[in-house]
């Protein structure tokens, strides 16, 4: 997953430092990031809770879906900010479209 979200921030800086920064294909890999970003969160939240709950077998305890303690809530920061920017990139491909067609 983060291979991939990886993969698609390389793709938008290198066509942004191409002079390509207001394109519609920008709002989209965003969006995709801001998705992986969901994905990373659920994933790494299920592994923990599963690590977590060998631990309580292993004492002696009764198995039991737990959501371990520390959680990490950053990619669910990083999802709510690809979000704001894919908007902000869609709304300047907008301008940018407006600009190009008056005279």
């Amino acid at each position: 997953v983060l291979f991939l979200i990886f993969r698609k921030v390389i793709r938008i800086i290198a066509l942004v430092l191409a002079g390509k920064i207001f394109t519609c294909s920008h709002a989209g890999a965003l969006r995709k990031i801001a998705y992986l970003c969901i994905v990373w969160f659920f994933v790494v939240s299920i592994t923990s809770s599963i690590i977590y709950m060998g631990f309580l077998a292993n004492t002696s305890h009764s198995w039991k879906f737990h959501l371990a303690g520390e959680m990490d809530f950053t990619p669910l920061i990083i999802m709510f900010l690809t979000f704001i920017f894919a908007e902000v990139f869609n709304e300047g491909h907008k301008l940018y479209e407006e600009k190009q067609l008056t005279v």
